[in-house]
């Protein structure tokens, strides 16, 4: 195992980046980018040892491979497994690690030269006259003023004052955004959406559950884009709490049986094989 015992991860953009994989899939993805990152880069394209750790048949782990190939989820290059964001973002963590490295040690060398100088003017203090910023019994020490701490509100000091950054949750949109099927207004529904947050009326992941509810609602009732609801108003309106059930398609004749018993005509019945009805009772003159 490397030092990194953890790293950085983006639940909202995972959840939208894999909907087209399987929850198996979805693990073996999930495991893959671990390794990458426990190792610090790329890793061996070896099928037998990414099957073992997956607990997988070599058979089924060559399959998922293929289908993250070929959504672009990872990368085969010469004899080693990759993904472009996962080295991007350690890259980034390297470069941090170096300069707080190196902040920590300016910081240590200046801690040290001061209490150097500190020790040097105690001494002299002991041995020399007293300072001359010292005050006597009728002078009157310096009071400093409280400040008030930042978020506090300075007429009711008990009140907090929650002011949210300005790029609030910024991927957490971009997630949602990419799956929102009809691109219209996206000014307006980022503001929407960020409106949401600041409220407290949703957090990302409630949002981002609501359009994936939503999307599977449309898809399976085959609703067209042009009659979707314009991402603004869906967030303004606040449908990500919408309990939406797929209605299942009736076949013709759950059609006719269930016209039939609305009308109160019990005598339409259907035999094995027969598309159409027939009449149970006697023929009609």
């Amino acid at each position: 195992m490397s030092r990194r015992p953890w790293y950085k991860r983006y639940p909202s953009d995972f959840i939208a980046g894999t909907l087209q994989l399987s929850c198996e899939e979805k693990g073996a993805y999930s495991v893959v980018l671990d390794l990458i990152y426990d190792r610090g880069g790329p890793i061996p394209d070896d099928a037998q040892w990414i099957a073992r750790v997956c607990n997988l048949s070599t058979r089924r782990w060559n399959q998922i491979r293929a289908r993250l190939l070929e959504l672009g989820k990872v990368e085969a290059i010469d004899g080693v497994l990759t993904n472009k964001r996962a080295l991007s973002q350690l890259k980034v963590e390297e470069k941090e690690h170096i300069s707080l490295s190196s902040s920590g040690k300016l910081g240590a060398e200046k801690t040290n030269k001061t209490a150097d100088v500190s020790l040097k003017n105690n001494g002299l203090e002991e041995k020399g006259p007293p300072h001359k910023n010292r005050h006597t019994r009728s002078q009157k020490p310096e009071i400093r003023k409280k400040e008030t701490p930042s978020g506090v509100s300075k007429e009711n000091p008990g009140e907090l004052i929650l002011t949210p950054p300005e790029n609030l949750d910024r991927s957490g949109f971009k997630a949602w955004w990419k799956l929102y099927p009809k691109k219209v207004g996206r000014d307006a529904a980022e503001q929407n959406y960020r409106t949401a947050l600041r409220t407290r009326k949703a957090t990302s992941q409630e949002l981002l559950a609501g359009l994936v509810r939503a999307v599977a609602f449309w898809d399976a009732e085959g609703t067209e884009t042009k009659f979707i609801i314009d991402p603004e108003r869906w967030l303004k309106k606040g449908k990500w709490k919408d309990d939406l059930t797929v209605r299942k398609k009736m076949s013709t004749r759950e059609m006719i049986l269930a016209r039939g018993a609305d009308h109160g005509d019990p005598g339409t019945s259907f035999s094995d094989g027969d598309s159409e009805p027939q009449q149970l009772g006697p023929p009609a003159v």
